[in-house]
Parts: structure tokens; sequence; C-alpha cells
């Protein structure tokens, strides 16, 4: 009996224990699900079109600005030269007549040249249509036209070049994305 009671005094204080067991909670952030830094100088952006996600690789040969009022009155000129995450190259060019300010808002070739946002990834060379970003931080100085920094996603409809006035597009392709640029890197 003594036996017995001992072996289940023993399973009472096991299962005790292990009821007592720090429980790990899956919202606990961990480096797979935290977004990358966007410190001064530095950022981050990527781009899913046609099934396939381009990630900007932040290297030497990085060159991004954000800039408004610099290339064109009452602009935000966004441009990006890096290699991606295949080791390719990737440019995006837009000239988007607003600051990107917190919230929502959108773009169309219907208003702007067929050209106002430009995508170039893998062998995707592609012009933009419509786009609509959704800003959650906006950082503009007004004095020399740097955010820092400015973040958000977006998404819209893109086409394969090339383009002729009058023709409709021979493809549409949608696109998605998000990014952090704080201030520019220029090699």
């Amino acid at each position: 009996m003594k036996k017995i009671l001992k072996v289940t005094l023993i399973c009472i204080t096991l299962v005790t224990i292990s009821c007592k067991k720090e429980e790990v909670s899956n919202n606990t952030p961990t480096e797979q699900n935290t977004p990358p830094a966007c410190a001064l100088y530095s950022g981050f952006f990527n781009i899913n079109i046609k099934g396939t996600n381009y990630e900007m690789i932040v290297d030497s040969s990085t060159h991004f600005t954000i800039l408004y009022n610099w290339y064109n009155a009452n602009t935000s000129d966004f441009i990006i030269y890096a290699k991606d995450q295949f080791n390719k190259f990737m440019s995006i060019e837009a000239g988007l007549p607003a600051v990107l300010d917190v919230g929502t808002i959108s773009f169309s070739s219907d208003t702007l040249y067929f050209d106002f946002f430009e995508i170039d990834v893998d062998t995707i060379s592609a012009y933009v249509s419509e786009v609509t970003f959704n800003i959650t931080e906006s950082n503009l100085n007004e004095t020399d036209g740097t955010y820092s920094p400015v973040a958000g996603s977006f998404q819209g409809f893109a086409h394969s070049y090339p383009w002729t006035n009058g023709a409709p597009p021979i493809d549409t392709m949608a696109f998605s994305g998000s990014f952090c640029l704080n201030l520019y890197i220029i090699n």
C-alpha cells in the first residue's frame, strides 16, 4: 500500500509540475514574423506580381529615393534600383502627384500619364494602370523633401509593354506589396 501511495504522490507531483509549465504564446513576436527594420538610410520593399514575391536586398549596389518636390513640382518621386533575393535586377519608378500622407490614396493612368508608375522585375517589364497605397507611416520634411520614413502597402494592376496609344493592354497583372523607406540610399 505504501508503494502505491508513493507512486501516486509522485504521479500527482509530476502532473502538477507539468501543469505549471509556462505557456508559450503564439502571439509572441519572433524574428520570422517581425517586419524588417526601417532605420535611417535603410528600408525594405517587396512586390508580388504574377505569383512571385520579389524582395529588395539592400547591399552596396542598392539605390533608392523617395523625395517630394525634387524632380517634379508637388510630386513624390519613388525610385528603386536594386537586386532582389534571386540576385536579379529590380527597378521601380513612380511619379506620384501628391504627398504620401497616412491614409489611403489612389492613382490611375486615366488621370495621369501611362508611365506614371513602372515595374521591372525578373523578366517582367510593366506599366501600372492603377494603384492604391495604404500609407501607415509618413514623416515628410517639407524643407528638404525627404521622408523619414514612409511606410505602407499597395495593390493595383499592371500591363506588359509595349504600350501603344489607344491600343488596349495585351495583358493585366494584379500586384501588391509593402515597403518602409527611410530617407534614401544613393550610390
